[in-house]
């Protein structure tokens, strides 16, 4: 895997007589891509709990940020049984008839008629893009008062 970023951090500290105060920041940028698995391994699956039968939710891929979100997209929830009963294929077949009010309404994305795993796409990354931190310490005589965010 690969990672390339930059991190910075500037800080300051300073005595006001019997005050001291300082104050830190951070920030950090972040691009991760997965370049090798193994001979002959296009993928590997994780997090074998899926939801409403979506199967596993994170795949590592080449080309890919390591463990990425994958699974089925969304366009929306199913709000009466008419609307399960409408959303309908190229063939004329309802796309998810054992879908209930309630449930997700997934993107038929290669646009077969069904819902399967070819429906599937990377959905984003685990990993934050940016990262930041602020610290600030001040300290009189014997109280010290400390701000982390």
């Amino acid at each position: 895997m690969e990672n390339q970023g930059v991190e910075f951090e500037i800080g300051f500290n300073k005595n006001f007589g019997d005050l001291y105060f300082s104050a830190n920041g951070n920030l950090t940028y972040l691009e991760n891509e997965v370049t090798y698995l193994g001979q002959d391994k296009e993928f590997i699956t994780t997090g074998t709990a899926g939801f409403q039968s979506m199967g596993p939710i994170t795949r590592t891929q080449i080309g890919q940020p390591y463990n990425s979100f994958y699974g089925f997209r969304t366009a929306g929830i199913f709000q009466t049984r008419q609307e399960v009963n409408a959303y309908t294929g190229p063939n004329g077949n309802v796309i998810q008839p054992n879908a209930v009010p309630g449930d997700f309404r997934w993107v038929d994305t290669n646009n077969d008629g069904t819902i399967t795993d070819d429906d599937k796409q990377f959905l984003g990354s685990p990993l934050p893009k940016y990262t930041f931190g602020l610290t600030i310490n001040m300290n009189y005589k014997n109280f010290d008062f400390m701000v982390f965010a």
